[in-house]
């Protein structure tokens, strides 16, 4: 058997079973190392190994052979379920964090200075990673609180740009905390 009988069983109905084995096993492992490098994690990478191939099973009416190649709609597939985990874990993340704080009124002692001191340190370092541009745009966005409007007539550029800059940041300074904290 080849893919592209794999993929005609499986349009047809015929012998579907035996047409998702042969492509598991022809693309399983490769997907398993793709998404592994997503990851960072054998666990993690097995998840959405499964999560992938179940989403690909459900919706094998949807990929067109003439568009791009099975193996690369897998990864597309497992790219956007990986995006998904990292998302649920931020939530999960904030959600514990906001449990965790302590009441306003509440003077912090010396351990929690110390970490306020800590976080802001590694938050300017994180900042200095990013371009010039960037830089000046996450200050006056996050710092001064001036849309991305103001920001954009100030610095005399589109506010699609400054968007776009603003946007890309923030994803950096995302991956960046999560490789400091992980």
């Amino acid at each position: 058997m080849t893919e592209e009988m794999a993929l005609e069983s499986i349009r047809a109905g015929r012998n579907v079973d035996e047409a998702w084995a042969y492509l598991v096993s022809l693309h399983g492992a490769r997907l398993r190392r793709y998404l592994y490098h997503l990851s960072r994690s054998l666990d993690d990478a097995d998840e959405l190994r499964q999560r992938t191939l179940v989403s690909a099973a459900e919706h094998a009416s949807t990929f067109h052979p003439g568009r791009a190649a099975f193996f690369s709609w897998l990864c597309e597939i497992g790219h956007n379920h990986w995006v998904s985990l990292v998302r649920e874990r931020y939530r999960e993340r904030d959600i514990v964090a906001s449990m965790a704080r302590t009441e306003p009124d509440s003077a912090p002692g010396p351990s929690e200075a110390m970490l306020a001191r800590a976080r802001t340190e590694t938050i300017w370092r994180l900042v200095s990673h990013l371009c010039f541009l960037e830089q000046v745009i996450v200050l006056l966005h996050y710092l001064e609180h001036r849309t991305y409007a103001e920001i954009a007539r100030e610095l005399g550029l589109p506010e699609r740009t400054v968007k776009v800059h603003g946007i890309r940041a923030k994803h950096i300074l995302r991956l960046l905390g999560h490789l400091v904290t992980a």
